[in-house]
């Protein structure tokens, strides 16, 4: 079996991830879409360097395209499949996509991080499945949970997490870009933009914690999830509908407002041999279920069963 996967340089490394998993049971390809040959596609054009996929697929003949995070790719890299009408077509989805986005139309099969996105689905042509984020478990490594300094949140601002962090009484460590400093005075603010490697080794120093709020999310859980669960620290995550579908309630820790997060960070404190124990029991469950290699075999025995391939 033979996949093209098309994505977006250093995306949190997503496309690169899938590639190297996948390649390990299928004969694989990288395309990316923001870059090709040093030329971005910026400055060709997207229909220019859509030209280039059509190219690639002439070249490479796979059986299967792989849009990897779907909903940020331009249209023009879809609208070259009606010259492949045998090419299977397949996408998965780590942000909302909205209803009208017509680049489901274009699929077979969509893996939706989000039970919410079932509902963009409804009048699409593709069937979606739901298939959570994972962690690469090589880069976010494991060290035996201990009681850390400071929380630490690692992320963009966005309106909903500025608005928690800035009723926050525990100080805490941020790192992301935009965050405005002057709404959040007691907490440290690095506002910058850091890489995978830099979030693991902040992950043992510190004590990370997640708010997925975000305009893209609903009901979903992102990678920040999956990646504290790896590194031995107990997932603290504000509550999300999907988050039982992840996780038993005795692997991981939520809260709904700013006061109940105070409340957890206190009593880490105070009973700590409670949360080594919460800690463990997420990190056997990420390691069990939600690794980019647990994940992406799940995902071929979907593509195999649905695509009959």
């Amino acid at each position: 079996m033979k996949i093209l996967i098309v994505g977006k340089k250093q995306q949190m490394h997503w496309p690169e991830n899938v590639n190297k998993y996948l390649s390990k049971h299928a004969d694989t390809k990288l395309f990316f879409y923001n870059k090709w040959h040093g030329l971005s596609a910026s400055l060709l054009g997207h229909k220019r360097h859509a030209k280039c996929l059509s190219k690639t697929i002439q070249k490479f003949q796979p059986d299967i395209i792989f849009y990897v995070s779907f909903m940020f790719i331009p249209l023009e890299y879809y609208q070259i499949l009606k010259d492949f009408p045998k090419l299977k077509r397949i996408g998965w989805a780590g942000d909302n996509f909205g209803f009208k986005d017509p680049k489901p139309n274009f699929l077979d099969l969509c893996f939706v991080f989000d039970t919410y996105c079932f509902k963009m689905l409804k009048k699409k042509r593709c069937k979606g499945i739901y298939l959570p984020l994972c962690a690469d478990e090589h880069i976010f490594q494991y060290a035996p949970f201990s009681i850390k300094t400071k929380p630490i949140f690692v992320g963009a601002a966005n309106p909903e997490r500025v608005a928690l962090l800035a009723e926050l009484k525990t100080p805490v460590v941020i790192y992301g870009n935009n965050w405005p400093v002057h709404q959040l005075k007691q907490h440290e603010v690095h506002n910058t933009k850091i890489s995978h490697e830099q979030i693991s080794k902040l992950y043992q120093k510190y004590l990370p914690f997640n708010i997925t709020y975000s305009k893209n999310v609903k009901n979903g859980l992102n990678f920040r999830i999956f990646e504290i669960g790896t590194t031995g620290n107990p997932i603290i995550v504000n509550h999300s509908q999907d988050l039982s579908l992840c996780y038993d309630p005795d692997e991981v820790i939520s809260y709904q407002n700013a006061k109940e997060l105070d409340a957890i960070f206190e009593d880490i404190l105070s009973n700590p041999e409670k949360y080594k124990i919460i800690a463990q029991k997420g990190y056997i469950k990420t390691m069990q279920c939600h690794t980019f290699e647990k994940r992406l075999e799940q995902m071929l025995k979907i593509i195999h069963q649905e695509l009959h391939i």
